[in-house]
């Protein structure tokens, strides 16, 4: 009895002392701007995909393939946009491996 109670001391005492370590957080995910809309860039170097937009975050880059395509207004190579999106579960363009099939709504130009 008497060891028992001495060794949940000692258990109790080394597991209050031990503490976890916490390891600095890393943003992955995309900026938004103040309305909870993501900010990414219009760009048409992605070869064969067409008008993509990019969205990056801290050392990652995601690229969206916007369908249906976006308006005419929109659609300008290095013009900064605010959006939700959606992705999509279907096959990519023929040629297109670069990025994620994603329906784009609310677009707007970003400041």
């Amino acid at each position: 009895m008497y060891r028992t109670i001495i060794f949940s001391t000692a258990v109790l005492i080394v597991f209050s002392f031990c503490k976890a370590k916490k390891t600095e957080a890393i943003t992955t995910r995309p900026s938004t701007a103040d309305n909870h809309k993501t900010i990414g860039t219009v760009s048409h170097k992605h070869g064969k995909c067409g008008t993509v937009v990019t969205i990056k975050a801290v050392g990652v880059e995601t690229v969206l393939v916007p369908y249906p395509a976006l308006d005419q207004k929109f659609d300008v190579d290095g013009l900064s946009i605010e959006f939700t999106y959606r992705k999509l579960r279907m096959p990519k363009r023929d040629g297109c491996d670069d990025g994620i099939m994603a329906e784009l709504e609310e677009v707007s130009k970003s400041n």
